[in-house]
């Protein structure tokens, strides 16, 4: 369908062996919404040096004949986080090649385990 996308987001931690998780996927749209009245979708991943982690995402475009597409992508360094035991909101400036391709607004949470 063109003007839409069946989008989805994929989410892991730049560190080595760290699990990469993946958000549902909303058909048909290109401003897709995760906080649509549904408790938002939480993901645990670990985290070794805060110092240094950054969460990286990256959005694709579901394409059941030819395979997803990557539509852009994004990191947002952890350390600013390290501490806060509530959600606190970034947005992330998502880029696809060299242009703009959105942004994304996540709630990042740290817990000590």
């Amino acid at each position: 369908m063109f003007g839409s996308s069946d989008p989805y987001v994929k989410f892991t931690v730049n560190e080595e062996g760290c699990p990469w998780v993946q958000s549902e996927r909303r058909n048909s749209t290109l401003n897709p919404e995760w906080d649509d009245g549904v408790p938002a979708p939480e993901f645990e991943l670990p985290v070794g040096d805060v110092t240094k982690a950054s969460l990286k995402l990256l959005v694709f475009d579901h394409d059941g004949t030819t395979g997803d597409d990557e539509l852009c992508s994004g990191t947002q360094p952890l350390l600013p986080f390290r501490g806060e035991s509530d959600f606190l909101p970034a947005q992330l400036e998502l880029k696809s090649g060299t242009s703009k391709g959105g942004t994304l607004t996540i709630a990042i949470r740290f817990e000590q385990h």
